[in-house]
């Protein structure tokens, strides 16, 4: 008997859905192997395999101090297809001093700021 392949499946109150593909994002999963019919063999699938694709974490970025000007200053935040800037200059930034940013991450299902923190996190 050889392994045709791999079935994927979520589960929910004991309910087993399969899934098209293989899973891509942060998530429990089961997989099983299957084989097809031959003259010497019946169909068969493997019992159910749990596994977890853990969420990525990601490294909250490092801020440059500015000096102050007696101006309206703005941190300068890394651009990232990761998060956005959520806050950044509330209330604005005209004495010296030390100030939040707060970033936010795109996808929290499948990212994880390095902290611990879920969705948004603040840096200074």
């Amino acid at each position: 008997m050889e392994i045709a392949g791999f079935n994927y499946y979520t589960e929910e109150c004991g309910q087993y859905t399969k899934l098209d593909g293989v899973p891509t994002n942060a998530g429990i999963y089961y997989v099983s192997a299957y084989s097809l019919a031959t003259e010497n063999y019946h169909a068969a699938e493997s019992d159910y395999r749990q596994f977890e694709i853990a969420k990525f974490v990601v490294t909250r970025p490092t801020l440059a101090h500015d000096v102050y000007t007696g101006g309206t200053l703005s941190a300068s935040v890394p651009a990232s297809t990761i998060y956005k800037v959520a806050e950044n200059g509330n209330p604005a930034r005209m004495n010296a001093g030390t100030y939040e940013v707060v970033l936010e991450l795109l996808d929290s299902d499948n990212y994880i700021w390095n902290n611990g923190d879920k969705l948004t996190t603040k840096i200074s």
